[in-house]
């Protein structure tokens, strides 16, 4: 049965889906189920003559999404149709924090499973790892045994609690009241339902041994991950591991047996990872024959496990767990694109015969280098005197900074669609080829405006380009009132900011007349103007050069035309110079508009 079409079915008409999955034995059902979107899957289970029976077939990976994208709150009703085993899955993935237990999370599950019923939480606990109910209550619970001899009045002590008077029971200080709450309540259920369990429970947290004990739940938690695909996360951190990709070594990648490809990765994906947008890479699967395909699929599901275990913080945050997956397969995608050239038939090849793992590195690398230089550039310029924006780079430097700040690094659509605020997985080497070109041009207008027209960061303290007024331009230094002239000229458009008004432009207009109209002739400011500049723009890219150069030399002429005759031919001071990019009032208009996208 095709999933869609089910998918489809339940949408359109519910009794028809009911009867359609009735009619199936759950050998049948549990592999279309599997692959149904959430909202589908909760209603057609609880269509279902057994919905207990559609419930325990399905993968432990699906439960955990199924849960989580249909909401704890009323995913509750789920646990008790699940097993034992769904539900540990699901402690495994979110009660720990690498090596420590995350005792909030364990107690949000034992709370859900309290909703769910004494008899649903009795059953649950019972099945799990002894020594992670240890490790659930050690530390927080002090217990003690009362001595036979002693009479249960004399231990009549409020903070101590017990069910039998042989126990008693106090919880640490740090505990919160509520939380102790919770916790008496789940051990009176355990007791009156499986007494001897919560003996034994008693008994182990007498002793000091809870690091051990720790250790011990951690060490079967991560079998039973690395039992279902999910490695743990010293061997996780190794996907994520930088490649030198131009010294890239295929023989040294290959896959030890290529016939046996994706067998030694059992288990199923958290979340589908394979989507129309990685176009490149579904063509390659498309070219492999049925069963090397599905072989390589489950190498994929394993390489995603592994992604998710070294950056997903919390793995109940399914839009989290949804954007490192697509992210691992658009890297994956960049890579094959870049080891293959763009040929369909060399990706195949390298699918069947090379690593994913080696080829996902390769274009983890590519996105990563994107992102060091983001991070150098924050670091290497002085954004901290625009508030830390990048506006001052242009909006779509500045855009393009922060996706690539995201977590996973995104592509901003605004370089497909003008005005776009979207993000998107990359799908294509064309989508970092655009990326790097907008970041080149930020650090070309970082080193123009940073390191060579003021480089002094002392004088970028305080500059506003967004709240400029007359009174805050009149008090700024020569350099500080070309800077911030200059950086208006390049980017008032691209930015989207409010340009410098035209009244301060007219104002800083007369002080330009004012330093120009007794020092400098015509020729002299020329040739100034180009003693200034060049040191100013040397090894640029022309983007950026031709525009600075066409802005300097309109502000030239159009100032030589307004301040008329020099009175003398006497030598400008270089120094003074910079003072002239400033627009004259009259260009302000032809300037913007001319000025060609960067």
């Amino acid at each position: 049965m095709d999933p869609n079409e089910l998918t489809l079915l339940v949408q359109r008409d519910r009794e028809a889906a009911r009867r359609l999955i009735d009619g199936l034995s759950l050998d049948e059902a549990a592999p279309v189920l599997a692959q149904l979107p959430s909202r589908e899957l909760w209603q057609l289970i609880f269509l279902a003559r057994n919905p207990t029976g559609l419930v325990r077939t399905l993968p432990r990976t699906t439960f955990f999404t199924l849960f989580h994208e249909v909401g704890p709150a009323d995913s509750v009703e789920l646990l008790p149709l699940a097993t034992p085993r769904q539900v540990e899955f699901c402690l495994d993935l979110e009660c720990w924090r690498r090596d420590e237990l995350a005792t909030n999370r364990a107690d949000e599950w034992i709370h859900r499973l309290r909703e769910a019923g004494p008899r649903t939480l009795a059953r649950h606990l019972a099945q799990l790892d002894f020594e992670f109910l240890i490790a659930l209550f050690a530390g927080r619970v002090r217990v003690m045994k009362r001595n036979e001899d002693v009479d249960p009045v004399e231990l009549d002590d409020p903070s101590l609690s017990t069910f039998d008077d042989l126990y008693y029971f106090s919880f640490a200080e740090d505990v919160e009241a509520n939380v102790a709450l919770e916790l008496t309540q789940t051990l009176k259920v355990l007791r009156d339902r499986t007494p001897e369990l919560t003996v034994d429970l008693f008994e182990a947290l007498r002793q000091d041994l809870p690091a051990e004990v720790v250790e011990e739940a951690r060490r079967l938690r991560d079998g039973r991950l690395a039992d279902e695909g999910f490695p743990d996360f010293d061997r996780a951190l190794e996907t994520l591991a930088r490649l030198e990709v131009e010294r890239f070594d295929l023989e040294r990648h290959r896959k030890l047996d290529p016939g046996s490809i994706g067998a030694s990765t059992t288990g199923s994906e958290l979340v589908p990872v394979v989507n129309a947008e990685a176009s490149f890479l579904v063509a390659a699967l498309g070219a492999l024959e049925a069963g090397v395909r599905a072989g390589v699929e489950r190498e994929l599901a394993f390489l995603t496990n592994a992604v998710l275990v070294a950056t997903v913080r919390d793995f109940a945050d399914m839009s989290e767990v949804h954007r490192q997956a697509v992210g691992t397969v658009s890297c994956l995608g960049l890579g094959l694109e870049r080891l293959a050239r763009g040929d369909v038939a060399s990706a195949a090849e390298l699918l069947r015969e090379v690593r994913l793992e080696a080829i996902h590195r390769v274009g983890r690398t590519l996105v990563t280098d994107l992102v060091t230089r983001v991070t150098r550039l924050r670091r290497e310029t002085p954004l901290a005197a625009f508030g830390g924006r990048a506006t001052i780079l242009g909006h779509v430097v500045a855009r393009t900074m922060d996706t690539l700040g995201a977590t996973p690094p995104s592509y901003p659509q605004a370089l497909d669609v003008e005005g776009e605020t979207g993000v998107r997985a990359f799908e294509s080497l064309a989508d970092l080829e655009r990326v790097d070109a907008v970041l080149t041009r930020g650090e070309a207008l970082a080193v123009f405006l940073f390191h060579r027209l003021m480089p002094d960061p002392h004088e970028w303290q305080g500059m506003d380009l967004e709240g400029c007024t007359v009174d805050r331009l009149t008090d700024l230094s020569a350099h500080q009132l070309v800077a911030t002239m200059l950086a208006n000229v390049l980017l008032a458009r691209e930015a989207r900011f409010e340009p410098i008004p035209v009244e301060c432009l007219a104002d800083l207009g007369e002080r330009v007349a004012a330093v120009l109209r007794p020092t400098a002739a015509s020729g002299a400011l020329a040739s100034a103007v180009e003693q200034w500049l060049e040191p100013l723009l040397d090894g640029l890219p022309l983007a950026v050069t031709g525009v600075v150069r066409r802005v300097v030399e309109e502000c030239r002429e159009a100032l030589v035309t307004q301040l008329g005759a020099f009175p003398s031919e006497s030598t400008v001071d270089p120094l003074a110079v910079p003072i002239v990019v400033v627009r004259a009032p009259e260009l302000i208009a032809r300037t913007e508009r001319d000025l060609p996208a960067m």
